[in-house]
């Protein structure tokens, strides 16, 4: 099974905390791909036949509307299409270990919401003990707590850091599904343990890493 494959189907994603700046050249679409569209965060989104969920519509400053989701998603120069097969909607423009920026093609736009009509205010990293949610595919919104900030995780295949800690159950496919505190994006899910009929716990890793990288997270 591909690594990535691997990576996807594992109850628990092992990350690594890593931020970088990102040298992103252009990227244009073949002719026949390019069909008008929106996406937002929350979507299911297809890397090959591995399905992830859209985190948050992001802006580049060279190259226009794109999304991030979770690093293990994809890789530099893979194609994203909505669905299996279907059109290609934009490419990974760059990867670190804990997320990934997908540029849009042109005639494809982001938009400041996640789905179906949440809007994203900002960004701000919301403090211990408040209110977050987020959307699941299959049983729709979850909600609870964040528990802690800076968490470092130790696992046999590498040590993880940087992490915020929600009480928000996990479910298979929720890989990338985005995170919000009162309209704030906090991040991306990387990975949990339990699940949504018993309770359990949910890493999200925090969007200031995107940020520093020279991406701007859309808001109403």
């Amino acid at each position: 099974m591909p690594p990535i494959a691997q990576a996807l189907r594992r109850i628990l994603v092992v990350i690594t905390f890593a931020a970088t700046t990102l040298v992103i050249g252009s990227t244009t679409a073949p002719a026949a791909d390019l069909v008008n569209g929106a996406v937002r965060g929350g979507q299911a989104v297809f890397f090959d036949q591995h399905r992830c969920m859209i985190g948050f519509s992001v802006e580049h400053s060279a190259n226009g509307d794109g999304f991030v989701t979770a690093g293990p998603c994809g890789t530099v120069g893979q194609q994203v299409r909505l669905s299996p097969g279907g059109t290609p909607v934009g490419v990974v423009a760059a990867q670190t270990i804990g997320w990934l920026y997908v540029d849009l093609y042109n005639g494809w736009t982001s938009e400041p919401y996640v789905f179906p009509n949440q809007p994203v205010t900002g960004y701000g990293q919301a403090p211990v003990g408040s209110s977050v949610c987020s959307i699941g595919p299959t049983t729709g919104v979850h909600c609870g707590t964040i528990a802690a900030h800076n968490q470092t995780v130790h696992f046999p295949t590498g040590t993880v850091t940087g992490l915020t800690r929600t009480d928000v159950c996990g479910e298979p496919g929720m890989i990338g599904a985005p995170f919000l505190s009162n309209g704030q994006a906090q991040g991306v899910a990387l990975g949990g343990s339990g699940d949504c009929t018993t309770g359990g716990t949910t890493y999200i890793f925090p969007m200031m890493p995107v940020v520093g990288a020279g991406l701007l997270i859309k808001t109403v």
